[in-house]
């Protein structure tokens, strides 16, 4: 039986627990035909269901408008997530929001974020924890374990601000951040630090014996 009447709204604490589930379940469901969507309903499911009740034609449709194929980097991805849940609580209230909307805002960022995330963090900022990691473990200290744990900590922390970010200010976030151009910034500061890094790295840990 069809449900019309919303009964809450979404809380903070729905938010973090939608993270927390995608926080754990990103990668375990990829498949060559949908790969992280089946991860992305699982998360957002219970605030699907708190939305639109239990059983309703409505939590059906919107489970089924988040089966599409998806794939993207799962902390950035938080931005998106988060957005989604905003624009699913506004149709929920009776905003004249349709599905291809929201289909098309998740496909059409998906790209950009898995391309900004993938270079910032692997890429550079993991690199260069990593890297200083090594360098400690070398010298049996055990501050290198610190750094292989500090980067999931703050990787996981990035995630979650992302998520609660893109929630509050809905889709126009995730657009604030991409034309401002500090995204561009962020990853120019990050290369430039991270180049340092390997320098003094190399300098310090090869040794090289020429005849000369």
């Amino acid at each position: 039986m069809e449900n019309n009447t919303v009964a809450n709204k979404l809380t903070k604490r729905d938010v973090t627990n939608t993270y927390l589930r995608w926080w754990w379940a990103a990668e375990i469901s990829n498949s060559f035909e949908r790969l992280q969507s089946l991860a992305y309903c699982a998360s957002i499911g219970p605030a699907l269901e708190k939305l639109y009740g239990k059983g309703t034609d409505q939590l059906k449709s919107a489970l089924q408008r988040h089966l599409i194929f998806f794939n993207t980097q799962a902390i950035w991805g938080g931005l998106i997530m988060g957005s989604t849940i905003a624009m699913e609580e506004q149709k929920a209230l009776g905003v004249n929001i349709p599905d291809e909307t929201i289909t098309s805002f998740k496909t059409g960022l998906m790209g950009p974020l898995a391309g900004i995330g993938d270079s910032l963090d692997f890429g550079t900022i993991q690199t260069i924890f990593y890297s200083l990691a090594a360098s400690f473990a070398l010298q049996g200290n055990l501050l290198g374990a610190f750094f292989i744990a500090a980067f999931s900590v703050l990787h996981f922390c990035l995630g979650l601000w992302f998520t609660h970010t893109g929630y509050r200010q809905g889709k126009k976030s995730i657009m604030d951040i991409l034309k401002s151009g500090r995204i561009t910034s962020m990853i120019q500061t990050a290369s430039v630090l991270g180049m340092f890094m390997m320098g003094a790295l190399s300098a310090n840990m090869v040794k090289l014996n020429t005849i000369l």
